[in-house]
Parts: C-alpha cells; sequence; structure tokens
C-alpha cells in the first residue's frame, strides 16, 4: 500500500511548473444539468464543459481549471471514447519544456478567440501528428475541476467576525 502514495505523488511532482501553476481558470456558466447522469454543462467562450456535479442553478457562475496533462490533442474529433469533453481549439503558440516535451497554448473555438488551455505534449506526439501553431486540432479534457469561489455572504462575514470576539 505505500508505493500507490509514493507513486503517485512522483507523477504529481513531474508535471512542469507552467503546466501545473500557470494554467488558467476559466469562467464558466451552467448551461443545464443532466440528472440522468449527474452531469453540469458549463459554456465558456468558445466551447462547453460536461462536468460531474450537484445540480446548480441555471446563470450560475464557476471557475474550472484544466490541468496541462489533462489535456490531449487530436486531429479529428473522437468517434468513441469515454472522455466528455473534446473541444476545438486552434493552436496559437508552443513552449519546448525540457527536450522533448512541449507546453502548447490553445484557443478554443475553430478560430481560437475563446478561452485558453495549456496542453502537454511528447515532442514525438507533436512530429507523428505533425502538429504546427495555427492548426486547428481537438482538446481532448480527460479532467475538469471546479474551484471553490470564496465565499463573501453575509452569514460567513458574520461568523468570522464573530470568531474574532
Amino acid at each position: 500500500m505505500r508505493k500507490i502514495p509514493a507513486i503517485t505523488i512522483g507523477l504529481a511532482s513531474t508535471a512542469p511548473p507552467v503546466a501545473r501553476a500557470q494554467q488558467p481558470n476559466l469562467d464558466a456558466i451552467v448551461e443545464a444539468y443532466d440528472s440522468s447522469y449527474g452531469l453540469m454543462t458549463l459554456a465558456v467562450r468558445g466551447g462547453h464543459f460536461l462536468v460531474p456535479a450537484p445540480p446548480d442553478v441555471i446563470g450560475h457562475r464557476h471557475r474550472l481549471r484544466v490541468f496541462a496533462g489533462d489535456v490531449s490533442l487530436a486531429r479529428v474529433p473522437s468517434q468513441a471514447s469515454t472522455i466528455l469533453n473534446d473541444l476545438p481549439a486552434r493552436i496559437l503558440s508552443t513552449t519546448k519544456r525540457r527536450e522533448h516535451e512541449i507546453v502548447v497554448v490553445l484557443g478554443l473555438g475553430t478560430e481560437g478567440a475563446g478561452e485558453r488551455l495549456l496542453a502537454r505534449v511528447t515532442r514525438r506526439s507533436w512530429d507523428q501528428l505533425d502538429l504546427a501553431e495555427g492548426m486547428l486540432v481537438h482538446a481532448q479534457v480527460k479532467g475538469v475541476a471546479l474551484v471553490q469561489r470564496p465565499r463573501h455572504d453575509a452569514l460567513s462575514c458574520s461568523s468570522v467576525i464573530a470568531r474574532r470576539k
């Protein structure tokens, strides 16, 4: 049992800082909820994400985080996959990380004018797919995190004041 946490920690620490710390949060709005599958549809500039989550009010705002290691790139949309989020995106720029790794900046939507995502790919994958800046690709997003927003309502403020007294 001790090996599993060590492996998990080791994998988490190998992601380059640009892929971990500089991943932007995405502003999203709840558009729908599918109670049959427990999936919320969240709209962002340039696309939509399906996220497993409890029901929420249509129009409620959320922040999403997608880590670069959770994004793969494809030249065509996936036909049959367990990945729920396959979004058209344009390759805006790249940064070589280490000798055989590339961090790709993507703009969501066919024109690339939507929210920005990062993808971390190997140089081998980049070369085999013959990827290039400006190219339209499909960002296949394996994982999406709902980011907790700090509460600024009267209840949370009054409970902080009460604790200080």
